[in-house]
């Protein structure tokens, strides 16, 4: 028994008219008579007596009106309550966003749309110091932070240019990029820092050929066939399909990404929600992802 039903019901049953209960809520008039005798089928009761130019209730319809009647009022009261509560809510929240831009936005807009009065400040680099209020990155920073979480593991993959020597393969080893030069966004960066141990341990370091943070540029070298560089695969998914290819390692490497925040700051009730809001995006993410 569905809420739409109860509403029709109860329009009906206080203006003991079908024709014009259909015209408050815009169905047609058949439609309405349909709904209120498929709840009279459902209940096992006849809950309107007919004539020609008349409608009243019967006993049972009197019965369930008055039930409705409250159930209504008490569902519509705590939408009234949730809804003054959302309009309440404001301030300013302060994020640091290193990885998943794209999905940290997706989850910004959402949130922002559900809860308007709350502002945000985003960072997208480390240039300013803090402090934020929540951070999505490496382990880099999070000693800074008494809190913290693993939202996603995600595989490193290395993407190439079309035509490159490796674009036509499935799976590639390490040991196969000793000779290449690579473009990355920063020494510091934990994907490449994760790569760097992996290529030391198979006997050679990874020659950079460009470093540089803006993800715009980073692609341009890209694609002026400077450099193959490290994808994360799923934040980076569509980013080099019209220009390359990303390619698993024969052996998989790995990045986490983490969210970082002080226990202090959750008393503010913007950023405790908000926190919610990011751990069930990641948390689609992952499942979309995982491999049974």
């Amino acid at each position: 028994m569905d809420l739409m039903r109860l509403r029709y019901f109860y329009t009906v049953g206080k203006m003991l008219n079908i024709s014009q209960a259909a015209k408050v809520h815009g169905i047609p008039q058949p439609a309405m008579s349909k709904t209120i005798s498929s709840l009279e089928s459902e209940l096992g009761a006849k809950l309107f007596d007919r004539s020609k130019n008349h409608l009243t209730l019967t006993g049972p319809g009197q019965l369930f009106m008055s039930e409705v009647e409250k159930a209504l009022e008490h569902l519509d009261r705590g939408m009234r309550e949730v809804k003054a509560k959302k309009d309440a809510l404001s301030g300013d929240l302060r994020l640091a966003i290193m990885y998943h831009r794209n999905t940290c936005i997706h989850c910004i807009d959402s949130f922002s749309k559900d809860y308007p009065g709350v502002n945000f400040s985003i960072y997208n680099d480390w240039g300013d110091p803090g402090p934020f209020d929540l951070c999505i990155g490496g382990v880099d920073r999070m000693a800074q932070y008494d809190s913290s979480r693993i939202l996603l593991r995600e595989e490193i993959r290395i993407a190439v240019p079309y035509g490159h020597r490796l674009a036509g393969r499935s799976r590639v080893a390490v040991e196969e990029l000793k000779n290449e030069k690579f473009i990355i966004s920063s020494t510091s960066n934990q994907m490449f820092q994760i790569f760097s141990a992996v290529a030391e341990n198979a006997g050679f370091i990874p020659k950079i050929s460009i470093v540089s943070n803006d993800l715009y540029c980073l692609l341009q070298y890209f694609n002026l066939g400077m450099g193959i560089t490290l994808a994360p695969c799923l934040s980076w998914a569509t980013l080099f399909k019209d220009s390359g290819v990303m390619i698993p390692f024969e052996s998989p490497v790995y990045r986490t990404v983490h969210m970082f925040w002080n226990m202090h700051n959750l008393a503010k009730p913007s950023l405790a929600l908000f926190k919610q809001y990011m751990e069930d995006e990641f948390r689609k993410i992952a499942d979309a992802n995982r491999i049974e």
